[in-house]
Formats: C-alpha cells, sequence, structure tokens
C-alpha cells in the first residue's frame, strides 16, 4: 500500500489559512448557520434565534436542497404572505426542479 508524503504547512501559510477563513465567516450571511434548523419539522412554539420567516427566505434563495426544506416550513404553518416576491422568484427560475417551482407556485397562490 502506498502512502502519500503529508505536505507541511510553514507558520506564514498557517497564518493565510486562519486569515482567509476568518475573512469567509466575516462575509457569510448571517442566517447561514441556521440553515440546518430547516432539516427539521417547524413547530411553532420552539423558541428560535432567528425569524422562520427570514429563515425560510433565505432558504428560498439557496440551493435546491435548502429550498425544499424551506417550503416544508411553509408547509408546516410558517407565515408565507411575506414571501410572495421570495416564492414568485423561485417558481419562475426554470434552473430550479419543476417540483420546486409547482410547490412554491402552489404556496404563493394559497397565501393570496
Amino acid at each position: 500500500m502506498l502512502s502519500r508524503p503529508r505536505a507541511s504547512l510553514d507558520a506564514a501559510s498557517c497564518a493565510q489559512y486562519d486569515e482567509l477563513t476568518e475573512i469567509r465567516r466575516e462575509q457569510s450571511h448571517p442566517m447561514m448557520p441556521h440553515l440546518v434548523d430547516l432539516e427539521s419539522d417547524f413547530d411553532s412554539d420552539v423558541t428560535r434565534p432567528c425569524d422562520p420567516v427570514e429563515l425560510v427566505a433565505y432558504g428560498l434563495a439557496a440551493s435546491d436542497y435548502w429550498a425544499g426544506h424551506a417550503l416544508r416550513w411553509l408547509d408546516q404553518g410558517v407565515p408565507a404572505g411575506t414571501l410572495a416576491a421570495s416564492l414568485k422568484d423561485l417558481e419562475g427560475t426554470r434552473s430550479r426542479p419543476q417540483a420546486l417551482r409547482h410547490q412554491a407556485r402552489r404556496l404563493r397562490r394559497s397565501a393570496g
């Protein structure tokens, strides 16, 4: 079995890596750490550190995976009234899966 030699990093490389990691962390969206909440069922009785409507809006604009979970939260009771524009954007983006676009349209129409 062949093993690959491990690359050693000097102190300057480590410092540069740490600096880039910190820049990425500062540039990330404030909802990013809360996206994983979308993987669980929505419960209006649970107190969250962020607004569920804002989290759903962020999820709708993220990947198809997160958009699917955000739409599920809307089905489970997150108010969709203020998200009509986000739902319409998702609905009209032809690069998104058809099932997501149709679900967004249904939720937008039911929100009135």
